[in-house]
């Protein structure tokens, strides 16, 4: 089976050396360790972004700006949403909530789709080995049904996989959530390198949510594909890195510690 998601997993060394950095923080003052940064992206292009501030109660657009800030992780230069520490500590408490309801239905979805996917992936086996049996091409008969035999091994060893993993990372983003009531901005990072590993590492803008428009598929079509690909579903998405002030296409315009 082949995916269109293109994923680059993360370099697990350095998701480990990430987390051990947290863990060496969290006896630290908030200020010490987090501070508000302003800065201006630009595109691939070069040309610098600009952003629409919409009116909170309207949704209409007030201004435009090319200056956003965030929250920067000073031992890590990790850029995450610029948000106030009770407003992530209410999202943390709510997240107690949910990530138990979340991981049931992580590890049910990944139960649903085996048997979808194998049943896939043996129908179109059927079909091109049947047609290279009918053309009396009988090694290609042969090799496409061991191809298929392979992909569902492979399908049904990644889906099981995931189901068996879900509880232990569940129980991991349940206590950063845990932890986040009480250190929200230290606890948010330790969240999101939780669930970006429980997630394969795939970004959280490759989500469900962020499905690109198809054309010149019906909806049987649609729904298999998006059966196949290995997107994923982020539960805390506002909680993910949203950047790194080493990135070259990121430019500090100012910093200022945390009021």
């Amino acid at each position: 089976m082949t995916t269109s998601v293109q994923t680059r997993p993360a370099n697990p060394f350095l998701q480990i050396q990430e987390f051990f950095s947290s863990l060496a923080s969290v006896c630290e003052k908030t200020n010490t360790a987090f501070r508000r940064v302003h800065v201006m992206k630009t595109g691939e292009d070069g040309h610098i972004k600009s952003y629409d501030i919409r009116d909170e109660k309207t949704g209409k657009i007030i201004r435009s700006t090319s200056i956003v800030s965030y929250i920067e992780d000073i031992r890590t230069g990790n850029l995450y949403l610029d948000e106030e520490a009770y407003v992530v500590a209410f999202k943390c408490f709510l997240l107690v909530f949910a990530i138990p309801f979340y991981t049931v239905g992580k590890m049910a979805w990944h139960l649903f789709k085996l048997p979808f996917e194998i049943g896939v992936v043996a129908f179109d086996t059927l079909v091109k080995s049947g047609q290279q049996f009918a053309l009396q091409r009988c090694y290609e008969g042969i090799h496409e049904m061991r191809r298929g035999f392979l992909q569902g091994v492979e399908i049904a060893g990644d889906e099981l996989i995931e189901v068996v993993k879900a509880p232990l990372f569940g129980l991991g983003a349940e206590l950063a959530a845990i932890g986040g009531m009480i250190k929200p901005y230290r606890f948010r990072a330790w969240e999101a390198i939780v669930e970006n590993r429980w997630q394969n590492g795939i970004s959280y803008k490759e989500d469900f949510r962020n499905i690109p428009p198809r054309e010149g598929e019906n909806c049987w079509q649609a729904f298999v594909k998006d059966i196949q690909e290995k997107r994923p579903f982020y539960l805390a998405y506002c909680f993910q890195v949203s950047g790194n002030v080493n990135d070259p296409c990121i430019h500090v315009i100012r910093r200022a510690p945390l009021q």
